[in-house]
């Protein structure tokens, strides 16, 4: 007989009962690993006692969620600038991905062209895409600056009354910019 531990070629600390292995797990026990746990309830659900759970991604534990919590979120802000006419192509194309992701009731679209990008204004294509995006509230800016530059070198010399209706004209583009980064505005410069 043995006097020291167990048998069966385990080493134990003990003399006669065996010390306990502990094995580890996953900390939920349920070895479900995080990216398939992380469904949510149906909205419809809304109004449940207990609120939606989601597992946290580094697996320490379980994070309350509230799924409904969009609803009372005010809308988005976001504020293009355009200075270059190769930009326009992307800006349209960001603005038009945005209201499709949120809604156009769910965000807040200025943008303000100065200095060589104001010469989309005159540009039928693109104004046809920035009409359709104006009918769902994107705001279209020029700045007057750039306007009378334009005019004064001989490039193309856009008035106030030749610009499409749904421009507003800013009397200094870089000025409307800092204004609506101070009202909370994210700036996107495509």
């Amino acid at each position: 007989m043995q006097e020291h531990g167990g048998g069966g070629g385990i080493r134990t600390h003990g003399r006669v009962t065996p010390t306990t292995v502990f094995k580890t797990a996953a900390f939920n026990r349920s070895a479900t690993p995080p990216a398939r746990a992380t469904m949510l309830p149906e909205p419809s659900l809304k109004n449940q006692e207990n609120p939606p759970v989601t597992v946290c991604p580094c697996g320490f534990g379980i994070i309350a969620q509230d799924r409904f919590q969009e609803e009372s979120v005010e809308k988005l802000k976001v504020l293009f600038h355009v200075n270059e006419p190769d930009r326009w192509k992307v800006a349209l194309g960001n603005i038009t991905n945005l209201i499709k992701d949120v809604g156009s009731e769910a965000v807040d679209v200025v943008l303000i062209a100065n200095g060589q990008g104001i010469n989309a204004y005159a540009e039928a294509d693109k104004v046809e895409t920035m009409s359709g995006l104006a009918a769902q509230g994107v705001q279209f800016c020029a700045c007057n600056n750039s306007l009378k530059m334009m005019c004064d070198a001989g490039n193309v010399c856009m008035r106030h009354e030749s610009l499409p209706s749904f421009v507003t004209v800013v009397p200094a583009g870089i000025t409307a910019i800092v204004k609506k980064q101070q009202e909370g505005y994210a700036y996107v410069k495509p």
